[in-house]
């Protein structure tokens, strides 16, 4: 009976160890096969038909967002009109209670002009707004900063249509198999999260030269 449990366990690791190699494999084969195309509700900075185009799926609670959001800004001061930003939504509401609602208040800024100020904002505020219960308020005092009709503002953050374009986002990460936020595209392929600037820079420069 021992020997019969050790064989079972031995059955079951290896199982396991290959189940994993497996599963390493099939993200790789995703990570090199799934592409993206833009449309004309994304939030674009720079021309849409760029040598480089990084679409970003992002989370305003998240805090990995937060730490490369500094740097998607100096990427794109530093390569200017050569490189073209994207930013799309996928809330994880399942941890980011306030996510969805910090998406609301981007878009509602971005139907005066100003979803890249917002989030901008945003980002910067995440430690404040995070884990508010009145995190809606704060985002209204964000609006009244960047000078918007908070009228406005309150009704579009509100909309259906707005909320719709947030789950639009949603469930195309969903459909993607994302494993979560920030994930990346680089010209329509899904890249793995660059650990640097420097390494973000030379996938870039391979863009441009190529």
């Amino acid at each position: 009976m021992k020997q019969l449990l050790i064989l079972v366990g031995v059955l079951l690791v290896t199982g396991l160890i290959i189940f994993g190699l497996v599963s390493i494999q099939k993200n790789k084969a995703n990570l090199a096969t799934v592409s993206l195309v833009l449309s004309e509700d994304d939030h674009i900075l720079g021309p849409s038909d760029n040598k480089a185009v990084l679409v970003e799926y992002s989370d305003f609670q998240c805090p990995g967002c937060a730490a490369y959001w500094p740097m998607l800004k100096q990427l794109k001061s530093e390569y200017g009109d050569n490189l073209s930003l994207v930013y799309r939504h996928f809330p994880l509401r399942n941890i980011h209670p306030n996510a969805d609602a910090a998406a609301q208040a981007a878009e509602a800024a971005g139907l005066q002009s100003k979803f890249w100020e917002m989030a901008d904002m945003i980002f910067e505020g995440q430690s404040e707004w995070g884990k508010s219960e009145n995190a809606t308020e704060i985002f209204k005092e964000y609006a009244t900063k960047l000078g918007l009709d908070i009228q406005k503002f309150t009704d579009d953050f509100d909309s259906e249509k707005i909320k719709e374009k947030i789950e639009k986002n949603y469930q195309e990460a969903r459909s993607l198999n994302l494993p979560g936020t920030p994930s990346f595209f680089l010209n329509g392929k899904q890249i793995t999260n660059p650990s640097s600037y420097e390494g973000f820079k030379k996938l870039i420069e391979d863009q441009l030269a190529g």
